[in-house]
């Protein structure tokens, strides 16, 4: 009877080291792949924000471009500085403390119409670009 009582409480005693090993194989199999979606989602997440912030540097930059051309002596200017081809501006910009360098081109429009195409590039990391135009029109007599 002792010995009857002794095989019944063996085979109610719990898990055998086996079938531990295979549930916590499970588990980090299980954490691993969730660290890894998460590590992916931020790095998602930091580069969208970086592609937000470039556009909203190139679009600030070409804002104030047209703000300037609205002069009509300052669109004369440039005008004629196009005649050559491309004018190159410089517009720097810093946005949430990440140095942005914006390019802001100044090219003429089509023949016979007083058009400036503006183009604002703005780069970051080197590799990492994005880029926005706009045509201006000059006053209406060409003067």
């Amino acid at each position: 009877m002792v010995k009857a009582n002794l095989t019944a409480i063996r085979a109610q005693a719990g898990f055998s080291i086996v079938e531990i090993l295979i549930g916590f194989f499970i588990l980090s199999v299980a954490f691993v792949s969730l660290g890894a979606y998460t590590s992916t989602q931020r790095s998602g997440l930091y580069k969208s924000n970086q592609l937000a912030d470039g556009t909203q540097a190139a679009v600030s930059a070409l804002e104030e471009m047209k703000r300037e051309l609205s002069d009509s002596a300052t669109f004369k200017q440039r005008y004629a500085l196009t005649a050559s081809g491309a004018l190159p501006l410089q517009r720097d910009r810093k946005v949430n403390n990440v140095p942005y360098g914006v390019t802001v081109t100044l090219t003429r429009g089509p023949a016979n119409d007083y058009l400036l195409k503006v183009r604002a590039k703005a780069t970051w990391k080197g590799s990492h670009s994005v880029e926005f135009g706009v045509l201006v029109p000059g006053a209406a007599t060409g003067t």
